[in-house]
């Protein structure tokens, strides 16, 4: 199972881990991209899909549907670097960010 997807894939975790190092300076960076690297894995598994990668050939409300699971496959460890309430500021910002990933 592929967890580290194509380049576009690898793209969207680094804008997410920027997001959260703009926001939250603090956090380590690499803290933030394994968090999702270990979502994006139990989002799979969860999942129809074998790898990340699949993804991304479903139309963008799929698509939209499977990362809604990886964020909250994220959020426990967000929520262990970030405490609850700054998880849930910066999930909804990914959120709003991933809408410029969908355009089909």
């Amino acid at each position: 199972m592929a967890t580290i997807g194509s380049k576009k894939q690898e793209e969207k975790i680094k804008v997410f881990a920027t997001i959260a190092k703009s926001s939250f300076p603090e956090i380590d960076e690499l803290a933030i991209k394994g968090a999702f690297r270990f979502a994006a894995k139990a989002a799979i598994e969860k999942s129809a899909y074998s790898e990340w990668s699949e993804v991304a050939k479903k139309p963008a409300s799929e698509r939209r549907r499977f990362f809604d699971g990886l964020l909250e496959e994220s959020r426990g460890r967000l929520e262990q670097l970030l405490g609850k309430n700054d998880a849930a500021v910066l999930l909804k910002k990914i959120r709003i960010e991933n809408e410029t990933f969908l355009k089909d």
